[in-house]
């Protein structure tokens, strides 16, 4: 599982730790169905993390979200 890394929080948005995880996964090339087995939680757990990411960073889909941490290198370095 990836490494806590407060980093992610630069986005100036308070995210929780699973959202952070989800975050990790979804930006390691993960899809929904992968990201929730890696978290062993369910795919409709996974899509309202990922809903609640997008709200809180103001973005419309992965791609732009995935876009914005890696301008703002924002996992470099986190294990995944």
């Amino acid at each position: 599982s990836p490494k806590g890394n407060n980093r992610i929080e630069g986005l100036g948005k308070d995210l929780t730790i699973r959202e952070q995880e989800t975050v990790k996964w979804l930006s390691s090339g993960l899809r929904n169905k992968e990201i929730a087995e890696e978290m062993n939680i369910s795919v409709d757990a996974v899509k309202k993390n990922l809903y609640r990411v997008f709200q809180k960073t103001n973005v419309r889909n992965r791609l732009e979200l995935i876009n914005i941490i890696d301008k703002l290198n924002l996992l470099d370095g986190v294990n995944t």
